[in-house]
């Protein structure tokens, strides 16, 4: 018998959050998947980065560079109207390779119905929206970084 969570089909209708191409790079049903499966409270979480050629970063760039990795600064969007309950907008970005703490900068949006989303580790400054404030599908509410508990440029959804 599964439990309750993976049986589970959203209400809300969640567009993806980010405009052109991504790659979902861990994310799925399985620990083999996804390496947050395991954590109850990331369970259906996805780290979605964007790449060109089969690469995540510009060749030749230094890898310690955020702007050489092509998600950074992209925008990340509202999967769905909603409240926000949660922003931050203060936490700077790490240098890629080490890992930083905590969820970095972000925003918890309350779809109703139970729902919500969560999206993290967003450059800093670049955060959108406050806490209290309604969002819609689509809106843009940051863009993508590296800060927080991240060790590499890419959206935590």
């Amino acid at each position: 018998m599964k439990p309750p969570a993976d049986a589970y089909v959203p209400v809300t209708r969640l567009h993806f959050p980010g405009a052109g191409e991504w790659t979902i790079s861990h994310g799925g049903r399985s620990d083999a998947q996804n390496h947050h499966y395991d954590t109850v409270g990331q369970r259906f979480a996805y780290d979605i980065i964007v790449k060109k050629n089969g690469r995540r970063k510009q060749p030749g760039a230094a890898s310690t560079d955020n702007r050489a990795y092509y998600c950074y600064g992209r925008e990340i969007l509202a999967p769905a109207a909603g409240k926000v309950i949660l922003a931050i907008n203060d936490v700077q970005d790490n240098i890629p390779g080490q890992r930083g703490k905590r969820g970095g900068n972000g925003v918890v949006i309350d779809h109703g119905f139970g729902e919500f989303s969560s999206l993290w580790h967003a450059i800093p400054g670049s955060v959108r929206v406050r806490t209290g404030d309604l969002v819609v599908a689509g809106q843009v509410i940051g863009q993508a970084g590296n800060s927080g508990h991240s060790s590499g440029p890419h959206l935590h959804y």
